[in-house]
């Protein structure tokens, strides 16, 4: 589905670090993102990402795009209605793609790439749930942890398709693959479909 692009509100001077914080009070006590306020009334978070991400595309010379990722909320502001990057020197958007793995452990992924220590940029499959989990769901007990490989974000219905945030969870990491290993990766539908077929 295509959305109209934002646009800024007059007001906004390029000073993404000055944004305001935002919160989603009913999700609980986490960390706030800043919001970028544009106009007719549209909100865009500043989405958590790895230090050393530089964008989500590369230009005509091959070297990496400056860009700032961006994530736009439903109305119910549980789901996601897209993903912007915003060009660091122009402010100007372009709708970042989601992507989806293959089985059922496929987890939906942005392409973006990070600048290694050694100068060179490696391709980065920055997956949904990670992104929306820091962004929105990071404990502030969590907040020097973020994208550390010690914990990642679980999807409590077990189902990789399911990104809602009141579905994501931040797990400690060997939490998160115990329970995974233990329920075999299967959604949680598909337990009380066997179960169902089990009653009859």
């Amino acid at each position: 589905m295509l959305f109209r692009t934002p646009r800024l509100r007059p007001s906004f001077d390029g000073d993404f670090d000055s944004l305001p914080r935002g919160s989603l009070q009913t999700l609980g006590a986490f960390e706030r993102p800043r919001v970028l306020l544009c106009e007719r009334d549209r909100y865009l978070f500043l989405c958590d990402v790895p230090e050393d991400l530089v964008g989500g595309d590369k230009d005509r010379h091959g070297s990496s795009k400056s860009e700032i990722l961006f994530v736009e909320l439903e109305s119910d502001f549980r789901t996601v209605r897209t993903f912007w990057w915003i060009a660091s020197n122009t402010w100007t958007f372009r709708p970042a793609k989601i992507c989806w793995g293959v089985g059922n452990m496929g987890s939906a992924y942005l392409n973006s790439w990070r600048l290694l220590v050694d100068g060179t940029e490696k391709r980065f499959k920055m997956q949904v749930h990670r992104i929306l989990g820091w962004t929105f769901l990071c404990p502030p007990d969590l907040s020097d942890w973020r994208w550390s490989e010690d914990f990642e974000f679980d999807q409590l219905d077990r189902d990789h398709t399911n990104n809602n945030l009141d579905n994501l969870k931040a797990r400690d990491k060997r939490e998160h693959r115990s329970l995974s290993g233990q329920f075999g990766g299967r959604p949680l539908s598909a337990d009380l479909h066997h179960a169902d077929d089990d009653d009859r």
